[in-house]
């Protein structure tokens, strides 16, 4: 393992580049952020995923990009353009009209709390990294457990873990009341397939499959079936915000005739946060 020196060490100087590729890897204390929950599980996270993550504006992530473009790209960073980004955009079902598209892998995203300092957000993932790695080291040069120095060793690490339970316990009767509603962003305009919306409420604790929740949104009246038996958005929840269609294009019979395809239901952020709320008050 490399040798470290962390104590006192900012992460965020120019000049701790070393210290920053040797935690890269580490994407795995993103998990201990409050806010990984914003974060979807592939690699294609957006800027605007991103900011929202740290709790920043587009442009502090823009400008970070712009200053720290060659480390950043060492770990995942890049940007799309052509038959990959109009694929990328099919997918997610995005109509930004943008010739080119940032993506960050979470190993990127990993890089970028190294060196935002403005946000609260970044100073506790940093924080996380150094604990993590200063405890590997302890690990490594930790005394004879029979000996009075092996007896003080573990005197201190117990003292240690302690006081971040406490820490930990008080963080939590933080975080309770907001646990219940957070923003969940997949694309650019934020809504999901009901596929997506199912796995990004599993993430919040609740579990739930794809049939259950199409299930649920009949139940309380979200959506309904057309004389095609296919499933529509209730006017009502597209108005609360709750729920949209999408657009699926057109189809020309033998006949030369055109119709329109029966649009998509996609949960929208609002629709999550109510999803979660009601069926933790039916659990």
């Amino acid at each position: 393992m490399s040798d470290i020196q962390t104590t006192a060490v900012d992460l965020t100087d120019g000049a701790a580049r070393a210290q920053r590729d040797a935690l890269a890897g580490r994407v795995d204390v993103l998990r201990k952020v409050r806010a990984f929950c914003q974060l979807p599980d592939d690699t294609n996270i957006t800027t605007e995923l991103v900011a929202r993550f740290y709790g920043v504006g587009l442009e502090a992530i823009k400008s970070l990009v712009k200053d720290n473009r060659e480390e950043l790209a060492a770990n995942g960073f890049r940007v799309i353009t052509g038959d990959e980004l109009r694929s990328l955009k099919n997918l997610s079902g995005s109509t930004s009209r943008a010739a080119s598209m940032a993506l960050f892998s979470h190993r990127a995203v990993l890089n970028v709390g190294m060196l935002l300092r403005d946000s609260e957000v970044a100073q506790e993932l940093r924080a996380h990294l150094l604990d993590v790695h200063r405890e590997a080291k302890l690990e490594l040069r930790a005394p004879d457990l029979s000996t009075p120095e092996g007896v003080a060793y573990m005197a201190a690490m117990f003292h240690d873990t302690a006081n971040k339970l406490v820490i930990a316990s008080n963080r939590l009767k933080e975080v309770e009341p907001k646990a219940a509603k957070f923003d969940n962003f997949i694309s650019a305009e934020g809504d999901y397939d009901v596929n997506e919306a199912a796995k990004v409420i599993n993430r919040a604790d609740i579990e739930i499959g794809e049939t259950r929740l199409w299930e649920t949104l009949r139940m309380v009246r979200w959506i309904y079936k057309d004389h095609k038996g296919k499933p529509r958005a209730y006017q009502t929840a597209i108005e609360k915000g709750w729920l949209r269609e999408k657009p699926m294009g057109e189809w020309e019979d033998e006949d030369g005739r055109v119709h329109l395809r029966t649009p998509q239901v996609r949960v929208r952020p609002a629709g999550i946060d109510k999803l979660i709320e009601m069926l933790r008050s039916a659990a």
